[in-house]
């Protein structure tokens, strides 16, 4: 799947968390935008799990440090789905 299929989907999921009002591109990191904190940061990744339909594993969840981090995830995680 490409980041222009992607890239929305993902979007909307933080969007959701954060809020409609945030800023949020590709370099965007979680200390740069106020309300994303660990809750929120849960609430993404099993947003996330959620519209892509895959579970990540705790190592994975632990590098996610922002947007560009967690789309990495996402590619391999729909990558590896459509390789099967």
């Amino acid at each position: 799947m490409t980041d222009e299929l992607l890239w929305p989907r993902l979007e909307a999921v933080i969007m959701g968390v954060v809020g409609e009002a945030a800023l949020i591109n590709r370099a965007t990191r979680a200390q740069d935008v106020p309300g994303w904190n660990s809750h929120a940061m849960v609430e993404v990744i099993l947003g996330t799990e959620e519209a892509f339909g895959f579970q990540m594993s705790s190592l994975d969840m632990e590098s996610i440090d922002g947007v560009e981090a967690l789309l990495a995830v996402v590619r391999r995680y729909t990558h590896e789905a459509v390789a099967r």
